[in-house]
């Protein structure tokens, strides 16, 4: 299967998903579901997959690689976030922290793929590429839980802290682990020097 096809299968999981959610009575789902705003999600997901090849057009083969291989890690993220809210998060009552785990784990998936793409779309060197992927994630980090935030106002879900709950304690371990998936991604980085340096 190629890259591409793997692709879609995330965008057609999206929509199908999306329509589900949308579509479906109150009933079919748990009382913590806020069927159309993951619907929203869904929808919104998959066109942020979608996006970055709209936006990014080149002949080499060197970036369109770098660009399918974010795409495909955003498209990795994205699932695991959408996996979370339509009820994972929940296995921290059993000891289980998915929301840490995945704050973390999005964080070093990202920076590397993306120091990449920064790195054969912009010629930046090796450090200033792992740098500016480092900023963006961490930024992505900061605005993830303003959405979260206003979420909960707008559409009435509870997503920011523990569903509504120790909200200051949960956005701090949320940035810390952030921050900590991206230094992981740094260490990788700098240890296998995966882009050719300049």
């Amino acid at each position: 299967m190629t890259k591409q096809k793997f692709l879609n299968i995330f965008i057609w999981a999206f929509l199908i998903a999306g329509l589900i959610l949308i579509l479906g009575k109150k009933d079919w789902f748990p009382d913590f579901y806020s069927p159309k705003f993951f619907g929203l999600f869904s929808f919104v997901s998959a066109f942020l997959i979608i996006l970055p090849s709209l936006i990014f057009r080149a002949d080499e083969s060197v970036k369109k690689e770098a660009l399918l291989n974010l795409r495909i890690v955003m498209a990795v993220s994205l699932l695991l976030n959408g996996l979370g809210s339509l009820g994972l998060f929940q296995l921290y009552k059993f000891g289980f922290e998915y929301d840490k785990v995945i704050h973390f784990g999005i964080a070093l998936m990202l920076v590397i793929p993306l120091s990449s793409f920064i790195f054969y779309w912009y010629g930046l060197n090796f450090k200033k590429s792992v740098f500016m992927a480092v900023m963006i994630m961490i930024s992505a980090g900061f605005i993830w839980e303003l959405l979260e935030y206003f979420a909960d106002l707008i559409f009435g879900t509870k997503t920011f802290g523990v569903y509504g709950t120790e909200v200051i304690k949960d956005t701090i371990l949320d940035l810390v682990m952030d921050f900590a998936g991206a230094g992981m991604a740094i260490i990788f980085l700098f240890r296998k020097k995966i882009l050719d340096n300049k």
